[in-house]
């Protein structure tokens, strides 16, 4: 018997064995880390292998549906939301090759993950942020970054492997496809699925950590003459308070003891005070450790809250902090002390990064975090109204967006503060000319339009 089956017959089997086969699940709800990003994905997908990835695209092209690609959630912007097709890529998290100085990793490894099997060969990243619960995806598209004299996580990048729209993987680097390196090291995953990454590492290296209790005005009167003693330096306070904290990572050759993970800190620092100084200021504490861990901490944070960061000329730094200080001065009254409140600042090296925050400027990246609880993060009422007061203060310092924290950006003040947003945008249309890999806030940042791209045929 001759049974012709129509194409769209054939598309429609084909869409229902990609639903049922392992790894897929239809009808999810996603939710990041702080849980005020939420979304509805028609299929969840798992990938273990590129042919994964490659069936996802071919599902999502079927149905007309965008791809987006999640990490760890740590994102607290709408970066990972879509009601289309959802990578989690989890099971994706091989060492795939090493050399002397460099690791080659498929996309969804973790960041701890890394950093442990980097100590067994003696190695390490240059800098990591303050967590490294993120897969080293999720942290690179967006650039999170640590504090001091290095870019961000996606300067670490040699190169890498990203499946298009269209199924096909592409090789970039410095010499081969530079325009896609250039931009597609921190793409906010609108260019494809990033498969694999080769990472430059260093040997691994040892530093005492310490936390300087100051008055907030002395901090800031200081901070020029520290910032040229100390590499890798940062410092916060309480807003609504005069106190800060003083945090550094400094080298040493000292042996590591209880480290910065068991919780005995010292208060004895082995490192001299800073130039002037004839001691070390009370309720000063220090750790020794090895680099990954007096960098990031032990695990997750236990308590909710959501962030935003501004970036800024780091010569604008305390001019920025004094105007935001104004602000928050003026809606002390609106202030409820059930939600705790931070403020910090740190210092990231500038990079060729077509749209890094911190392309071709050294940045002072300033920072607003609304606690919640332990199942709760922050008021939103509250977020909102500090991150409006903080973006308003740094726009007048042409500050540029964290992508992967809160912000209120559109395409008109992307376009006011990155010069090769129309470059990136323009290879974004050459690579995914139908928007696949968009979402309603890569559209707002990338498009005139704003929101969801229109007349691309994709839900």
């Amino acid at each position: 018997m001759n049974v012709r089956a129509s194409t769209s017959t054939l598309v429609a089997l084909f869409c229902c064995l990609l639903v049922y086969a392992p790894g897929i699940r239809a009808n999810y709800t996603w939710a990041n880390w702080d849980q005020r990003q939420v979304c509805y994905p028609q299929y969840l997908v798992s990938p273990k292998s590129e042919a994964d990835i490659a069936d996802a695209i071919k599902l999502a092209t079927s149905h007309s549906l965008r791809v987006r690609v999640s990490g760890d959630g740590h994102s607290f912007s709408p970066i990972v939301l879509t009601d289309g097709v959802l990578l989690k890529m989890d099971n994706f998290n091989s060492v795939v090759a090493e050399t002397d100085d460099t690791i080659t990793v498929q996309a969804g490894i973790r960041l701890f993950q890394l950093n442990a099997h980097l100590q067994q060969k003696g190695k390490a990243l240059a800098n990591l942020g303050a967590i490294a619960q993120q897969t080293i995806t999720g942290a690179t598209q967006t650039n999170t970054h640590g504090t001091g004299n290095t870019g961000g996580l996606a300067t670490f990048i040699v190169d890498f492997r990203i499946m298009l729209a269209d199924g096909s993987i592409i090789f970039a680097n410095a010499t081969t496809n530079p325009d896609l390196f250039n931009a597609g090291r921190v793409g906010m995953g609108v260019f494809g699925v990033i498969l694999t990454l080769t990472l430059r590492t260093v040997p691994i290296w040892t530093m005492e950590r310490l936390m300087v209790p100051m008055p907030l005005s002395e901090l800031m009167a200081q901070l020029p003459a520290l910032r040229k003693q100390y590499e890798r330096l940062q410092w916060f306070w309480t807003p609504y308070t005069t106190s800060a904290t003083l945090l550094l990572r400094v080298n040493t050759s000292s042996p590591v003891t209880t480290g910065c993970w068991g919780g005995g800190h010292s208060t004895t620092p082995v490192t001299p005070p800073p130039s002037g100084w004839s001691q070390w200021p009370n309720g000063t504490s220090a750790c020794v450790d090895v680099s990954y861990r007096a960098l990031t901490g032990s695990g997750d944070d236990a308590t909710l809250y959501t962030e935003m960061e501004m970036m800024v000329d780091a010569a604008h730094d305390v001019d920025v902090v004094k105007d935001f200080i104004s602000f928050q001065e003026s809606v002390k009254s609106r202030h409820s002390p059930q939600w705790g409140l931070f403020t910090g600042v740190r210092y990231v090296e500038p990079d060729d990064i077509w749209l890094s925050p911190f392309y071709q400027r050294a940045t002072a990246v300033i920072s607003m975090i609304v606690f919640g609880n332990a199942t709760t993060s922050g008021d939103p009422n509250e977020v909102m109204m500090y991150d409006r007061g903080l973006e308003a203060v740094a726009f007048n310092y042409l500050a540029r967006p964290h992508p992967g924290k809160n912000n209120y950006f559109t395409f008109d003040e992307m376009v006011r503060v990155h010069p090769r947003l129309d470059d990136f945008v323009n290879l974004r249309h050459t690579l995914d000319p139908h928007g696949m890999f968009s979402n309603a806030y890569t559209e707002r940042l990338l498009s005139v339009s704003g929101g969801e791209s229109g007349g691309m045929g994709w839900k």
